[in-house]
């Protein structure tokens, strides 16, 4: 009964360290998607900024609003709630466990838009230990 044991152990030992290996990959993804949404939120300040003083407004505009005033609360409208979108994501993924955090940081980063060298080798490091744990489940026939 015991041999059994330790060879059931043995046969899925492989399994269980390619888990572990996707696992961390995940979590260095939901670790690394928060320092991207950071940089994308600064950069989107200084394009926000810089495109709303591009725009003159008269000076004649408490008086009588105008049309480049209208236009730059709009564009600042659409700045301000994509900002807005970006801290809901964050705070979204602070809640949840790092595991879980990695899982829709991984969604969110693949449905594009997130760019950095970092987040982009982490998803690599992602998909490969994704494939390792998907050949080693073929070889003990869980898939």
């Amino acid at each position: 009964m015991g041999g059994k044991k330790i060879a059931k152990v043995i046969k899925y030992s492989g399994y269980e360290q390619r888990r572990a290996d996707y696992e961390s990959a995940l979590v260095e993804v939901g670790a690394v998607l928060p320092v991207v949404i950071d940089k994308k939120k600064e950069l989107l300040n200084t394009k926000m900024n810089r495109a709303t003083k591009a725009i003159k407004i008269p000076w004649w505009n408490s008086i009588w609003p105008s049309r480049e005033a209208y236009i730059v609360g709009g564009v600042r409208k659409l700045y301000e709630q994509t900002l807005r979108h970006l801290d809901d994501i964050k705070l979204y993924l602070e809640s949840l466990t790092p595991v879980e955090a990695g899982k829709e940081a991984y969604k969110i980063a693949a449905e594009g838009g997130y760019y950095h060298p970092r987040l982009m080798e982490a998803m690599r490091k992602v998909n490969h230990a994704y494939n390792e744990m998907l050949k080693e489940m073929r070889k003990l026939g869980m898939v």
